[in-house]
């Protein structure tokens, strides 16, 4: 484990502690630290987006199935994934987001009501894949 005190906004210093299974010695040992903190900060405001941006986190779907709780939870972490990687593909923010006034809400929107109006088949969605070539970030 990590063991540092730092100084903060007060006049209290602040312990934190990591804790790995990477062998630490004086070289490392700052890295090791700073990987930690951001992959803490990465976790938490991936947290915040499902719980503040409309995923619904906080909300109880099923009061009475811990497993029904444990699917919607996975459901809305994959939602969670695609809508980063949506944003992050290049040829999405070129195409969609060519004036800055549309938002990922939006572009929700336009995705289910494209989804329940027309019907794909399996042939077609080969060929839409096939048509999109590569996502890159």
């Amino acid at each position: 484990h990590i063991s540092a005190e730092e100084k903060t906004h007060t006049p209290e210093k602040e312990r934190f502690v990591h804790i790995t299974d990477i062998p630490i010695n004086k070289i490392n040992y700052w890295q090791v630290s700073e990987y930690g903190r951001l992959r803490w900060t990465i976790e938490n405001e991936g947290f915040n987006a499902q719980k503040n941006q409309g995923y619904g986190l906080s909300h109880k779907f099923s009061r009475v199935s811990h497993v029904a709780t444990c699917n919607y939870y996975q459901c809305l972490q994959i939602a969670h994934m695609i809508d980063q990687l949506a944003y992050m593909a290049e040829h999405v923010r070129k195409t969609y987001f060519k004036d800055n006034k549309e938002t990922m809400d939006s572009l929700g929107e336009f995705g289910l009501a494209t989804m329940m109006t027309i019907k794909l088949g399996k042939s077609k969605i080969i060929r839409l894949l096939a048509s999109i070539g590569q996502f890159r970030y």
